[in-house]
């Protein structure tokens, strides 16, 4: 029996191991990536320094870059998602090849994956609202820009015309930023539905289990 279960600690623990690798080789992948952005970004940056070329680059990197924070969060997802699922797996193999121990060593083990669930289940939570949280700033930091931009425009003009204009520019601001915060927080709220309705699946898997140990001899 000891020698099973070293067994299957010792898959366990490949597992896992294979995790952290391929969760290095998307941070490294994202890294980098995100680095060549940045640079292009500095090199367009320099380029379009001059008052006659248009300042169209800059919102298209900010795309790129988000479209890039985006993938890399949705890998991460699927990652832990099939490391969960493998886990799930291991447990059932588990179950089905040691149903002759203890009851309580066996509930022991499903307790253990519960923690890890939960576990990844809070990470994945975390690194959804830190994705929430960095996307709002980017958004309020293009509008500033945008506003900025209009402040400018408007200060060509005659006094008169300046100040009309001021108004309704600033309330026309307004209702553009509620819109597209309202929009983008309809997204995140969609994001975080299905990372939550993922997480009840497999939490339910788990709970599944239970009624098996409770009959195990």
């Amino acid at each position: 029996m000891k020698d099973l279960v070293k067994r299957h600690h010792k898959k366990t623990a490949e597992l896992l191991k294979e995790h952290t690798t391929k969760y290095n080789e998307i941070q490294n992948d994202y890294l980098r990536r995100r680095a060549a952005l940045e640079k292009s970004a500095k090199k367009d940056s320099k380029k379009k320094s001059e008052p006659s070329s248009p300042d169209h680059g800059s919102t298209a990197i900010e795309q790129d870059l988000a479209a890039l924070d985006a993938e890399m969060t949705q890998k991460l997802i699927d990652l832990k998602d099939k490391q969960q699922q493998q886990l799930l797996n291991l447990r059932q193999e588990q179950y089905y090849s040691e149903k002759y121990q203890k009851r309580e060593h066996i509930k022991l083990l499903i307790q253990k994956l519960t923690d890890v669930a939960e576990e990844c289940q809070n990470n994945q939570l975390k690194k959804l609202k830190e994705i929430c949280e960095k996307e709002k700033k980017e958004l309020k930091k293009k509008m500033d820009k945008k506003r900025q931009e209009k402040i400018t425009e408007a200060k060509s003009k005659d006094k008169s015309q300046m100040e009309e204009e001021k108004t309704e520019m600033i309330r026309s601001y307004i209702q553009e930023v509620v819109q597209y915060i309202k929009r983008l927080e309809e997204a995140q709220s969609k994001r975080q539905e299905k990372l939550v309705e993922k997480h009840k699946e497999i939490r339910q898997q788990i709970l599944e289990e239970k009624p098996k140990v409770n009959g195990a001899k």
